[in-house]
């Protein structure tokens, strides 16, 4: 398994993680739980809750697209770009020799 592919199951894992947290807060709100002023600690919670999600989730987009992008050598097999093949010493012997006709 690439790396890639790693964060990204690290970082879904993260944001289930992130989303129960925001949940539980938007419970505890709906249950009148917390300490302070009714609205500000509420709000204050529950912003730093989304705003968690959206961070993880903006890391995962990004680790996606990382994941999912190709490699120098496929981009060149798709494009069709060969490389040279190592010729055996009887092979660069005879285009030697072949060469060497045309001098």
């Amino acid at each position: 398994m690439r790396k890639e592919e790693v964060k990204v199951l690290a970082l879904q894992d993260e944001l289930k993680e992130a989303e129960k947290e925001w949940d539980k807060t938007l419970d505890d709100i709906m249950a009148g739980k917390g300490n302070g002023v009714f609205g500000n600690e509420y709000d204050k919670a529950e912003k730093e809750a989304r705003e968690k999600v959206e961070r993880i989730k903006k890391r995962l987009k990004e680790a996606i697209g990382e994941r999912d992008a190709y490699t120098d050598e496929e981009i060149d097999a798709i494009a069709g770009v060969m490389k040279p093949e190592e010729l055996s010493p009887e092979e660069d012997a005879f285009l030697d020799n072949l060469a060497d006709t045309f001098v």
